[in-house]
């Protein structure tokens, strides 16, 4: 009984890291694609050399 419950905790806590994992991932690429639409939009101001 104690080892099922153990791995039902492991398994649960692998999911719950795997689907941070997933969300922060997902996160960062819409902040990346967030910054560059801004970027190409002209709402961030860079510094255009030439």
């Amino acid at each position: 009984m104690t080892g099922t419950a153990n791995f039902s905790a492991l398994v649960r806590r692998s999911t719950i890291l795997s689907y941070l994992k997933a969300h922060l991932e997902t996160g960062l690429v819409l902040l990346a694609v967030s910054v560059s639409l801004a970027i190409r939009v002209g709402a961030v101001p860079i510094p255009q050399t030439g």
